[in-house]
């Protein structure tokens, strides 16, 4: 889960997650996702008058938090090793390697931070759970159709989703 502090005030998003059981379950929880996305909402559109310069900083400041949050995946870490986050530039950006659908669904568990959250217990969630219910009291998962030829099961922690 990415770090907004910079611009979404004092509402971490650990404020807005609660345990499902005890918060009234996933009826409250959106009603609180959509509460936290409004109170991100002034900052990104604040961001509408950024200049190029300013834009520039922050996108790389995003992406180097993004390599160090991939750190924490035994398989980013593997396909990253020698990449100095802290030390990237713009120009560096073409070097990285990409990641497909195939990579992350041929390696989804390795590729996941959260030990707790693995294919299988994704795919049982988007079966068995109600349509539109948090897994775990704070993650959404979502699947392709598969039009490509590859379904693809995508996990977004709270703050991801609040701004997807």
């Amino acid at each position: 889960m990415g770090d907004l502090a910079h611009f979404r005030g004092d509402w971490p998003g650990e404020r807005g997650r609660m345990d499902h059981q005890r918060a009234g379950g996933d009826d409250d929880l959106r009603r609180r996702h959509v509460a936290y996305f409004e109170g991100l909402l002034p900052g990104y559109v604040r961001r509408v008058d950024w200049p190029a310069d300013r834009i520039s900083g922050e996108r790389l400041r995003a992406l180097r938090r993004l390599l160090a949050a991939a750190g924490k995946s035994s398989w980013h870490r593997r396909r990253l090793a020698g990449i100095d986050a802290a030390r990237l530039s713009a120009a560096d950006v073409a070097s990285l390697p990409v990641m497909t659908k195939a990579d992350l669904m041929d390696n989804f568990d390795d590729v996941i931070t959260d030990r707790r959250i693995t294919r299988d217990l994704c795919e049982r969630h988007l079966r068995d759970a109600a349509d539109g219910a948090y897994l775990r009291g704070e993650y959404r998962v979502v699947a392709s159709a598969g039009s490509s030829g590859r379904r693809g099961v995508f996990v977004y922690g709270w703050d991801a989703w609040a701004i997807c």
